[in-house]
Parts: structure tokens; C-alpha cells; sequence
């Protein structure tokens, strides 16, 4: 069960607390139904999966999210263990992702990069026209010596 405490004023009537009480309180520990995409084992299908978000349902709540993957059998994971989300913006349709040091070494399993940036394009959806991702690692543009 997920609380939080309201403070109550000198100057609440029952009516101003109980509105503060919603706004503070309740409303801010509903989770947002949110939708992930992964792809699937053979990397032919994106499957999309509602995730519940506490809180805000930003675009670094929705990031987060996606690279931590999923436990869901036949889904793949497309960020290594351990990459966090540094940061998320998007700037004229392409999102720059910036990503901890351990996203490094997506380049190592062929393929994963592309699938990565297509589950990112489609669950970024929903925060208007993103046409490309770039991903950032520490801050530096990410290439992998494939892309070379």
C-alpha cells in the first residue's frame, strides 16, 4: 500500500483538505498505464506491453522503463544489464538517448543495435513525432565499429 502524508493547515476546512489530500496525495501515487515495445526472439515482431508507471509518466520514466527490459519469455532484451538512462530529449523529431557505459557493448550481439532503436522509436510514440533516435554514451554520440 502506497501512502502519503498531507500536511494539514491551520486555515483547512474539510473541503480544501480533502482537495489537497487528491492532489498531493492520491493522484501523484497512481501509476500511468504506459506501452513498451520489445521484440521478439526471432526480431521479426515488436510486441507491444502495458507497463504501469508510479508517478510521472515522463519521457525519462518511459526510457527507464524500456531499458530495463522485460521478464516476459520469447521477448528480448535490446539494452545490455546494468545501462541506465542518463538523460532523454527530444529536439526536432530525434530524441537523443544518453545511456550509462555498460550500453557499450550493444554493438557485440549483431543486430541488437537496429532492434533497440526501432523498440525506442515505437514507445517513444507517444510523445509526438520522433523520426530518429541518437544514442549517447556518457554524453558522447555512440557507433559501434559495425556502423563504421
Amino acid at each position: 500500500i502506497l501512502q502519503k502524508a498531507v500536511e494539514v493547515r491551520p486555515d483547512d476546512t474539510p473541503d480544501t483538505l480533502r482537495s489537497r489530500v487528491l492532489e498531493e496525495g492520491v493522484w501523484k501515487i497512481l501509476s500511468e498505464a504506459v506501452t513498451l515495445y520489445f521484440p521478439n526472439s526471432a526480431g521479426s515482431l515488436a510486441i507491444p506491453i502495458t507497463r504501469y508507471i508510479s508517478g510521472d509518466a515522463d519521457l525519462y520514466a518511459l526510457m527507464s522503463n524500456l531499458v530495463s527490459g522485460t521478464e516476459l519469455p520469447n521477448l528480448v532484451n535490446c539494452f545490455p544489464e546494468g545501462t541506465m538512462v542518463l538523460g532523454a530529449v527530444i529536439d526536432n523529431g530525434i530524441l537523443m538517448l544518453n545511456l550509462s557505459s555498460d550500453f557499450a557493448s550493444v554493438g557485440d550481439t549483431p543486430g541488437l543495435l537496429e532492434l533497440a532503436k526501432e523498440t525506442v522509436l515505437l514507445t517513444v510514440q507517444e510523445y509526438g513525432a520522433v523520426d530518429e533516435v541518437t544514442f549517447l554514451v556518457n554524453g558522447v554520440e555512440y557507433s559501434s565499429s559495425a556502423e563504421e
